[in-house]
């Protein structure tokens, strides 16, 4: 059944990674592993069973003494073998199912702008109207041989600022979008990237859920990956720098971000390489 499961997952793959994987699977790599598994416990379990019924014997006691110190080496080294494939099974089970990231920041940012240039055509509408998108728009793609969703979300701005219900619901799924995501990428203005940030992560922790990661990172998870946009209008910047922004409002310490110019697909690399 695991190599019907593993071709299954070869026939639907979609990276590079994921084929490598099932292919693994279609081998019988996980079926000769559990299969020895079994063999130790089994072999184990016969063991205990025979000190069990024949320990009183005459003579016993020393043998069975023998006997519970192999049983017990070998369970203690198969429930270690246990402990390292249950701690890699959450990176393989992202592999095969693939990553989530979701595009998080202010309204006219670019974020839209990020998501076609991620996907090298027009997947979002683009506009200089804020609060063109209103609804999550996600799209596919692979990085580093890993498949990940990238959604775009309607720009965060305190409900007295939404002009309607609609882009309410918007900004809703955009919060729940970024509850969910693995990766948070947020994009602000360069001309205005810790404003941008301090309005992003106050308007991600006004459900107050007291996230103590979030609440270090002003809102923003630790590992988030900050994008300045638009630093082709700033004389100082250049595409695919580096800086760093002072703790801001909530912010317990700096944060790093990135300079990009998505109008120019200046700095996208850099960020491709961090993403």
């Amino acid at each position: 059944p695991l190599e019907v499961e593993g071709l299954a997952d070869l026939l639907c793959a979609d990276t590079d990674a994921q084929r490598r994987l099932a292919l693994r699977q279609v081998g019988g790599r996980a079926s000769k592993l559990y299969d020895r598994w079994r063999g130790v416990l089994l072999k184990a379990l016969a063991h205990a069973e025979a000190v069990i019924d024949f320990g009183d014997d005459e003579g016993a006691d020393d043998v069975g003494f023998d006997v519970w110190g192999t049983v017990r080496a070998s369970v203690t080294e198969l429930e270690g073998e246990m402990e390292r494939a249950l701690r890699d099974a959450p990176r393989q089970e992202m592999i095969r199912n693939g990553l989530s990231a979701a595009i998080v920041g202010p309204p006219n940012v670019g974020k839209s702008t990020l998501l076609n240039s991620l996907a090298g055509r027009d997947v979002a509408i683009v506009s200089d109207v804020a609060g063109t998108t209103r609804d999550v728009v996600e799209v596919a793609l692979d990085l580093g041989g890993v498949r990940c969703e990238v959604a775009d979300t309607a720009g965060l701005r305190g409900n007295m600022e939404a002009t309607d219900e609609i882009e309410r619901e918007g900004i809703r799924r955009a919060r729940t979008a970024v509850a969910s995501a693995h990766l948070i990428i947020c994009v602000v203005d360069a001309a205005d990237v810790s404003g941008g940030l301090s309005a992003v992560s106050r308007l991600l922790q006004s459900d107050g859920d007291g996230d103590d990661a979030l609440a270090s990172s002003g809102g923003l998870p630790p590992d988030a990956i900050v994008v300045a946009n638009k630093c082709d209008l700033l004389p100082a910047a250049s595409p695919g720098d580096a800086a760093t922004v002072a703790p801001f409002e909530g912010a317990a310490a700096p944060l790093p971000y990135r300079y990009v110019s998505c109008r120019s697909q200046g700095g996208l690399d850099a960020f491709l390489d961090a993403l």
